[in-house]
């Protein structure tokens, strides 16, 4: 399209094995696709078998995400839950599994629904299975019907579960971090849009940013509000509403400052060390789940030695720009090394294994954030200064308050926000 002067960019709707279509994918770049829609349901081959979907292959999802990301396109799937082999605990798995070997950048959760006239509505009905009696439950948001698995109320958290994983603070870095700089701001915008519902509880396709919710506008079976109490509700969800807007402003700050420069190497090492947490945290949970804990532990050694070896190849570096910074990354390839030492002789158990997790996500990732990009240190430190002065007032403490580190936190909190509100303006 390009080529011929028109400058068209879209998204379209894929399946499964569409990529291996020869020129397929590069056909689409050349287009101006910026996203596919991949209706992928399930990680779980059990799942995909009983939906009678054998053209979606578990194995080669990892695979099909990467050829479209080397398209320079962001991938977006469908994901069902309550699915025959579901469990709330296989579905956080699943999940995680999603995130981190999938590596899909945008998911969309929907809750099994048997829609009137689908071969699972049928199905239920000859088995005479009991099916809620309001359709207007049947938004693929709602428990429909009791899942053979799941208790009443458990499915629903599952799926709250899900939104809640996939679009944490933590996630949201880390796809930020690997996805193309093209599509940067696009992703941003997905971010922040999708972070807004799950805070929210609704879904992003079923929600929006100013809610019109007149008084008279109510089904006849419920009764009209009264106009102080209509006004008191609109009062309390409009305040809501701002204290979430505040609470994104802050956390998109962040995390547009540990993803802003994905090709420099301090940010590079960043995308790295949270790859091998990511993977880590899957292995872990596989090999605790089995109970093999020096499987765990080999997991360990190998990701903390990998670790220790970067952080000094970067600290090395004569790309790191700061002789401070060098040290300081020294240092902690040296901490890296000395806990490696001390892990390497414990006996792996479940509290040695739980120790070092711990040790990853803290004193490795996070330290590492905090000395590598000096100002998400100066961030993390406003966080819990304004944590802290809430908390204060509302348990009427607020005389002991440190008044002094205000100001300076406060000129600081206004530099970065200018800089954040500038780079994300001139990207909309």
């Amino acid at each position: 399209m390009r080529e011929r002067g028109m400058d068209i960019s879209f998204m379209m709707q894929v399946d499964t094995r569409a990529y291996a279509i020869p020129g397929f994918v590069e056909k689409a770049q050349r287009a101006g696709c910026y996203m596919v829609f991949v209706g992928m349901e399930s990680v779980n081959p059990r799942n995909i078998e009983a939906m009678d979907k054998r053209q979606n292959d578990v194995e080669d999802y990892a695979h099909m995400v990467e050829v479209w990301h080397q398209a320079e396109a962001l991938v977006h799937v469908g994901y069902i839950i309550g699915l025959p082999d579901d469990t709330r605990a296989s579905v956080r798995r699943d999940i995680e599994t999603l995130m981190n070997e999938v590596k899909v950048d945008e998911a969309s959760f929907f809750m099994l629904t048997p829609l009137p006239g689908s071969a699972d509505h049928k199905r239920m009905v000859e088995e005479c299975i009991p099916i809620d009696a309001d359709l207007n439950n049947f938004d693929s948001l709602h428990e429909t019907f009791r899942h053979p698995r799941m208790a009443p109320g458990e499915w629903t958290q599952a799926y709250k579960d899900a939104w809640e994983t996939f679009y944490s603070k933590e996630n949201l870095v880390n796809v930020l971090l690997r996805t193309p700089r093209v599509r940067y701001w696009q992703m941003m915008w997905i971010g922040m849009w999708y972070r807004y519902a799950t805070l929210e509880g609704s879904h992003p396709m079923f929600t929006g940013l100013l809610k019109r919710r007149e008084r008279k506008a109510r089904r006849a079976i419920f009764p009209r509000e009264s106009v102080p109490r209509y006004l008191w509700r609109r009062v309390r969800e409009t305040v809501w509403t701002f204290r979430t807007y505040v609470q994104i402003f802050f956390e998109f700050q962040e995390i547009w400052m540990l993803t802003r420069k994905p090709d420099d190497p301090k940010w590079a090492t960043l995308a790295e060390l949270r790859g091998k947490w990511a993977r880590l945290q899957n292995r872990l949970s596989e090999s605790n789940l089995r109970g093999r804990y020096d499987v765990a532990a080999q997991e360990i050694r190998a990701t903390l030695a990998s670790a220790a070896e970067r952080l000094q190849q970067l600290s090395d570096s004569s790309r790191v720009h700061s002789r401070r910074v060098s040290k300081r990354l020294a240092r902690q390839a040296e901490d890296v090394r000395q806990y490696l030492s001390r892990f390497e002789v414990q006996m792996p158990t479940w509290r040695t294994i739980a120790d070092a997790e711990r040790f990853v996500a803290d004193s490795l990732v996070k330290r590492y954030e905090e000395l590598a990009i000096s100002y998400v240190a100066r961030r993390r430190k406003f966080n819990a200064y304004r944590k802290d002065v809430v908390a204060r007032f509302k348990s009427w403490r607020f005389l002991t308050l440190n008044v002094f580190l205000l100001p300076r936190l406060l000129i600081v909190e206004l530099l970065f926000g200018v800089r954040f509100m500038f780079s994300f303006l001139t990207h909309a």
